[in-house]
């Protein structure tokens, strides 16, 4: 939920690459992944933030329009629902 939330503000997202956040937000793509635990790439991830203008913003948008478009409440709210649906028949 947290990655959400970030990829929703308009802030460039850094994270550790962990499988639920890999499968949220694609590297190089809506964000910047690093590897858990090492402050380093950490500081050079937003290194390159502060260095290339244009990736922070490519990511920042990206990041914006895949939570709108793929992430939407209302589909999540829909799917949701369907599975206590489905729950519910057996």
């Amino acid at each position: 939920m947290k990655v959400l939330e970030a990829m929703s503000t308009g802030y460039p997202l850094v994270a550790s690459e962990f499988a639920g956040v890999r499968e949220l937000a694609q590297d190089e793509r809506q964000s910047l992944l690093v590897r858990p635990g090492s402050g380093r790439v950490i500081n050079d991830a937003l290194s390159r933030l502060v260095d290339e203008p244009g990736l922070a913003e490519r990511l920042l948008t990206a990041s914006r329009e895949h939570v709108v478009q793929a992430l939407a409440w209302e589909r999540a709210q829909k799917n949701i629902v369907s599975i206590f649906e489905e729950l519910l028949k057996n």
